[in-house]
C-alpha cells in the first residue's frame, strides 16, 4: 500500500489513522468537512481534500485522475451523543457508504475498508426484544450499511473488508465514551455511577486500532469481516474495578438502571485479525490505561 483515501480523516478513528498511515510511509488524501482543521498541516505525506459527505460522488474529480490502492472509509455522522439517535442523520450515513464503495471503485482501489462498530450486533439483539433505546438507531444502521456494502462489493467487484470496531480508548478521545467519562470523574474527584456491569465487555486502545486497520490495508487479498478487539474476556464491572484500583479512585456500581440489553461473549472474537494476519496488540487494558496515566502525568 503506497497511497491511501480517508474520509471522515479530522474524526477521532481518521486522524489518528491518517498519523499511522504516514508514519508507515503511507502517501494519504485525507477527506474532510471542515477547511479550518489544521490537524495535517506540515505533514507533507497528507493532501487535504475538502468535500462533505453529500457530495462524495464528486471526489474522482476533486482527485483529477489520481488513483489509491485502498479507500478508508471513516466519515460517519452522529456517532456519539445526542445524533445516535437521529435517524435522519444515520439514513444519511448509510447512503453516503455506499457512495463512497462507488467512489472505490472509479478511484481503482484494490479495497475499501469501512469501520463498523460492536454495537452493530447488540441493536440486532434489542430488535428481538422490541427495545426502546432510541440510540441503538446508530447500530441499526451501520447493521443496515453493512449488509447494503456487502452487495455493492459484489455488484462493483470491489473488495470490502469491515472493521467492526471495540469500545475504544486512549489517545486524543473526545467521544465522551465510558472510560473518558470514568477518567473525567475521577479527575474532577467526583465517583462515577453505573448500571450492573453485568454484559461481557471489550476495550482496545487507539494506537492498536490504527495498527490493525493499517495491517487490514496493506496485506494483500485481505477481505471480509474482521472484529478489533482485545478480547480479555472480562465483564464490564472488572473492567470499571480495575480502573478503580488504577486510579485509587471509588466507583459506584449498581447506581444506574439495568437497560436489559447484554454483549454475547462469543462476539469479542478477534481470531482472524490475530491468528489469519499474525497481528499482534500492543496493550493490555491495564498497560493502555497506565501508558494514558504517563502521557496525563497522573
Amino acid at each position: 500500500m503506497k497511497t491511501a483515501v480517508v474520509t471522515g480523516a479530522n474524526g477521532f478513528v481518521g486522524r489518528n489513522l491518517v498519523k499511522k498511515l504516514t508514519e508507515q510511509g503511507v502517501f494519504v488524501y485525507a477527506v474532510l468537512r471542515n477547511r479550518e482543521y489544521s490537524g495535517f498541516a506540515g505533514n507533507s505525506m497528507v493532501e487535504p481534500v475538502y468535500c462533505e459527505g453529500a457530495q462524495l460522488l464528486q471526489l474522482p474529480a476533486m482527485l483529477a485522475g489520481k488513483r489509491a490502492n485502498v479507500f478508508y472509509h471513516m466519515l460517519w455522522q452522529g456517532a456519539k451523543g445526542a445524533g445516535r439517535a437521529d435517524y435522519n442523520l444515520q439514513a444519511e450515513n448509510a447512503k453516503i457508504a455506499c457512495d463512497a464503495l462507488q467512489v472505490c471503485a472509479e478511484l481503482g482501489c484494490d479495497r475499501m475498508v469501512m469501520v463498523g462498530t460492536i454495537t452493530e450486533r447488540l441493536a440486532d439483539k434489542a430488535l428481538a426484544v422490541k427495545s426502546t433505546a432510541q440510540n441503538l438507531m446508530y447500530g441499526l444502521t451501520k447493521s443496515y450499511t453493512h449488509k447494503l456494502l456487502n452487495v455493492l462489493s459484489a455488484v462493483k467487484n470491489v473488495p470490502l473488508v469491515w472493521a467492526q470496531l471495540s469500545n475504544i480508548y486512549g489517545g486524543d478521545d473526545d467521544s465522551g465514551n465510558l472510560i473518558s467519562y470514568t477518567i473525567g470523574n475521577f479527575g474532577r474527584g467526583a465517583v462515577p455511577a453505573f448500571g450492573p456491569c453485568e454484559d461481557w465487555y471489550d476495550f482496545v486502545h487507539i494506537d492498536d486500532v490504527c495498527a490493525a486497520l493499517y495491517t487490514l490495508g496493506a496485506v494483500e487479498n485481505v477481505e471480509g469481516e474482521y472484529f478489533i478487539g482485545r478480547c480479555e474476556n472480562k465483564k464490564l464491572k472488572d473492567y470499571i474495578l480495575e480502573l478503580s484500583e488504577i486510579y485509587n479512585s471509588p466507583v459506584n456500581i449498581g447506581a444506574r438502571p439495568d437497560d436489559g440489553l447484554r454483549y454475547d461473549k462469543e462476539w469479542f472474537d478477534n481470531s482472524r485479525l490475530v491468528e489469519e494476519l499474525g497481528f499482534h496488540f500492543q496493550y493490555t487494558f491495564e498497560e493502555g490505561i497506565r501508558a494514558e496515566m504517563k502521557k496525563g502525568g497522573n
